[in-house]
């Protein structure tokens, strides 16, 4: 089965969702939040926190909290895993708490570029990489639903109306 054929069948093209944040909040709540957001308009969907990477997939280097020379090793294990994922015409959705460029690049090598949105909740001055989709801490979950909805539309991600 071709990723085209899942994309007709599915009405919607794979994709990674990689939310980030510079700051302390609840990134879980929010994958959560959007995977049912998107389960409820009947989107094929999946989150994966990179908590869950690291309680399970990764026990054998597994650290609490996450140690930096792990840290790569993690990011790798998760790119992985999303890959297989993507390749099944879901959307994934992840969290991981302050990615870096470099981080991302990581997962680039893995999840090809095309397929990957990066959401960040993020100070404009503070954020070291141009994500597709930059969030004040105060924007309503409406809100940015509503403005990630209108970037999946625009790539071609969602194309069935809503």
């Amino acid at each position: 089965i071709t990723c085209g054929e899942r994309a007709d069948r599915y009405n919607q093209k794979a994709a990674l969702l990689l939310v980030t944040s510079d700051h302390a909040i609840n990134l879980n709540d929010f994958g959560k939040q959007l995977e049912k957001s998107l389960f409820d308009d009947g989107k094929f969907v999946y989150y994966v926190g990179f908590d869950s990477v690291t309680g399970g997939l990764d026990a054998d280097i597994a650290a609490t909290p996450v140690s930096p020379e792990h840290r790569k090793e993690h990011l790798r294990r998760l790119g992985e895993l999303i890959h297989i994922l993507l390749d099944s015409g879901l959307i994934v959705i992840t969290t991981v708490e302050q990615l870096t460029k470099d981080d991302i690049g990581l997962i680039e090598t893995i999840v090809n570029p095309d397929f990957i949105e990066v959401v960040t909740f993020c100070d404009s001055d503070s954020c070291e990489f141009d994500p597709d989709l930059m969030i004040k801490h105060e924007d309503s979950y409406e809100n940015i639903y509503s403005r990630l909805k209108q970037i999946l539309r625009s790539r071609g991600i969602i194309y069935s109306p809503w």
